[in-house]
């Protein structure tokens, strides 16, 4: 008896240590039987040796106190076979017996938070071990999925107390793959919150989890109290490309400023500088006199001129000689707007606008064209 407890004690001291680097589970050494646990969470690879015999693990199973542990046994049907559950003080828990291909199962109501052990007994030799950590904390990693190699990975992890008192004695974030594993303490941000960081990581794919420990130590490690549910990482270059717009159009905003601002160059600015500017420069000094404007009006817009000249000959004819001296006066401007219309060559010319400085003279050369008209007339 005290030899079995020597092995085992040795087993989990083992199992301890590949813990604190990865969280394990059994993988049958023999092949005539085998042992596992629904729901463990998968870990790299490990090879346990414990007194010539060798045992591989690569992952763990995780379990609240109270909560039942099942054990699925695979052996030929006429091996009887017996479960043994040990703690880490090298005491046997309970044991569960079977033959052949059967599940059992353990009851943890009376298990308290720590590291123990499953393992496999059949024709009195031990053939198969699994790691079970019966929780002291509630576990959970928050990561990017996807990193770039030059990238660093930031986790947050949450530690809740269940069946433990307090924070754990220590928290580790772990990455790992077949190639690489890699354990990062955890600093403590706020209460029940760490943060663990990893860089250098080179591409592949990872698995990631955290542990939190306990006080009590095996030869030197500390006991593991919880385990969060394994999450992956996948660390690659960017492979994505911009995407066009559906248009064909590059994107660029110069395109849209050069298609906006070429009509407003080729047209609205010259009609408006040659048209509206200059119809309001000829037309606002000559607001003293209704004649006097609509012959200034007249060569800007050839449309306002034959309104003008319509609406007097279609006067009646008893209208006064001042109405036909008026009409008599707007003939000599159209012959003004065709002057105006020959001078395109000229590049001085204005559109079809009279110059502010021959408005006086118009105004006394009409003044004087009425009264030698009133005078021949009388």
């Amino acid at each position: 008896m005290t030899e079995r407890y020597t092995r085992v004690a040795s087993t989990i001291l083992a199992l301890t240590l590949v813990l604190s680097a990865c969280a394990l589970t059994g993988v049958a050494a023999s092949d005539e039987a085998s042992l596992s646990v629904p729901g463990s969470i998968d870990t790299p690879t490990k090879t346990v040796s414990i007194e010539g015999t060798e045992y591989e693990v690569s992952s763990v199973a995780v379990r609240e106190p109270g909560q039942s542990l099942p054990v699925d046994v695979s052996a030929s049907d006429s091996t009887d076979f017996r479960v043994d559950l040990y703690n880490s003080d090298e005491q046997r828990e309970n044991s569960q017996y079977g033959t052949g291909s059967e599940r059992v199962t353990f009851d943890t109501d009376a298990l308290d938070p720590g590291t123990y052990l499953l393992m496999l007994q059949i024709d009195d030799d031990y053939v198969e071990i699994h790691p079970v950590v019966i929780s002291g904390y509630d576990v959970e990693t928050d990561h990017a999925d996807e990193i770039e190699p030059d990238e660093t990975l930031n986790a947050t992890i949450s530690v809740t107390p269940t069946a433990a008192d307090g924070d754990p004695e220590g928290v580790e974030l772990v990455v790992w793959n077949d190639e690489t594993t890699i354990r990062e303490s955890a600093e403590q941000t706020d209460d029940g919150t760490y943060e663990a960081t990893v860089s250098d990581l080179e591409e592949g794919t990872y698995d990631v989890y955290a542990i939190a420990q306990g006080g009590d130590e095996i030869d030197g490690e500390h006991e593991i109290l919880g385990v969060s549910d394994g999450g992956s990482l996948e660390v690659a270059e960017s492979t994505s490309e911009p995407t066009p717009p559906d248009d064909g159009d590059d994107g660029s905003e110069d395109d849209d400023s050069d298609n906006e601002s070429d009509p407003v160059d080729d047209g609205d600015a010259d009609n408006v500088s040659d048209g509206e500017s200059e119809n309001v420069s000829d037309g606002e000094p000559d607001n003293g006199s209704d004649n006097e404007t609509d012959v200034i009006d007249d060569p800007v817009d050839g449309d306002e001129g034959n309104e003008t000249t319509d609406s007097d000959d279609g006067a009646d004819n008893d209208s006064s000689s001042e109405s036909n001296e008026t009409s008599e006066v707007v003939m000599p401007t159209n012959e003004t707007n065709e002057t105006d219309a020959g001078t395109e060559d000229d590049p001085g010319a204005g559109s079809d606008s009279v110059p502010l400085e021959a408005v006086p003279i118009l105004v006394f050369a009409l003044v004087i064209v009425g009264v030698s008209t009133r005078v021949t007339r009388r």
